[in-house]
């Protein structure tokens, strides 16, 4: 897609196209990336889709902090004391409330993301050659509510992906630093090929209800992103990934869950995950990502190609 036709089908969207947004955040004393750089710029109608996910004992500095947000139509969703003990059982609280409310696509991201950007088919400015482009600071001030619209128009890919490829229950976009190549623009989304669902996930809310899909408890402290995804590959579901759309983070300057920042801190909760994924079926198409100096496990993600070899499922990869 190029940049007219994109600006064009992002300014075709509409608040009726919000998905419910979630954000959970914990330990920040309130302040919450994501909401500053990204949801505040929602105009009110799309705020009132938008929730923030704290737990009840922290509730307060959080909305102290975010009280304006709050005033227009931002959603505080408290988690009662004692219902969730880590991120995954969090997830699970958040696809449950998703469900509850009626929602039919859900984005759960996490609380530290500075950017959400569609991609456009273009040209390098000093070599010519073919890449992915996105807006400047400029442009993006030129579409009202850009962010908002970004979301929407993400949306709509992934009502339709859920429609055509009904197994397909959970995706994410793509890192911006992992979006110049020329084929991302290109490509509408990707089925079983590309990145493991992480920091930006997008749920097939009713798919995931109906079938009681769950984070493994196993995950729960660390690990739940690359936990759900093994445990849906291994129940015969589907992943998706929208390479179009990117995202880009802060690094985090202080722990906000049982991972340090100092990741030599951090052997313990890394061993165990590795331990829990070599007892699931994840095992057979894995792929280590990062290693500490002495080879240890640090990272690792889902190896799409093994995959399908193994599951003799092939990838569907759908182009504009």
């Amino acid at each position: 897609m190029f940049k007219e036709e994109l600006i064009s089908t992002l300014n075709s969207t509409t608040v009726k196209d919000m998905p419910e947004f979630f954000v959970m955040s914990y330990n920040r004393g309130g302040k919450v990336v994501t909401i500053d750089k990204i949801i505040s710029d929602f105009e009110d109608e799309a705020l009132k889709h938008c929730h923030l996910v704290v737990r009840e004992e922290q509730a307060d500095e959080y909305y102290e902090r975010n009280k304006a947000l709050i005033e227009r139509g931002l959603n505080l969703l408290k988690i009662p004391s004692g219902a969730v003990t880590g991120v995954g059982s969090t997830r699970n609280f958040v696809m449950d409330y998703a469900a509850k409310i009626g929602a039919d696509v859900a984005f759960n991201f996490d609380d530290d993301l500075d950017n959400f950007n569609a991609s456009w088919e273009g040209y390098h400015k000093r070599t010519g050659e073919k890449m992915s482009c996105c807006p400047t600071v400029a442009e993006r001030k030129e579409i009202e509510h850009y962010y908002q619209k970004v979301v929407q128009y993400t949306a709509n890919i992934a009502r339709e992906i859920f429609a055509k490829y009904p197994d397909v229950a959970v995706g994410n976009v793509r890192k911006q630093r992992f979006s110049n190549g020329a084929e991302n623009a290109e490509i509408k989304f990707r089925i079983n090929r590309g990145s493991t669902p992480r920091q930006t996930n997008i749920y097939n809310v009713k798919l995931i209800s109906e079938k009681n899909l769950r984070t493994p408890m196993q995950f729960d402290k660390h690990g739940d992103d690359i936990g759900f995804a093994a445990y849906l590959l291994e129940n015969g579901y589907s992943l998706f990934n929208i390479p179009c759309v990117n995202y880009s983070y802060v690094p985090e300057t202080k722990a906000s869950t049982l991972r340090d920042i100092d990741e030599e801190k951090n052997r313990g909760i890394h061993e165990e995950e590795y331990k829990n994924l070599m007892d699931m079926e994840v095992k057979n198409y894995f792929r280590i990502t990062k290693r500490y100096d002495d080879g240890d496990y640090m990272y690792g993600d889902i190896n799409f190609m093994k995959f399908s070899k193994f599951k003799n499922k092939q990838p569907v990869i759908e182009k504009w």
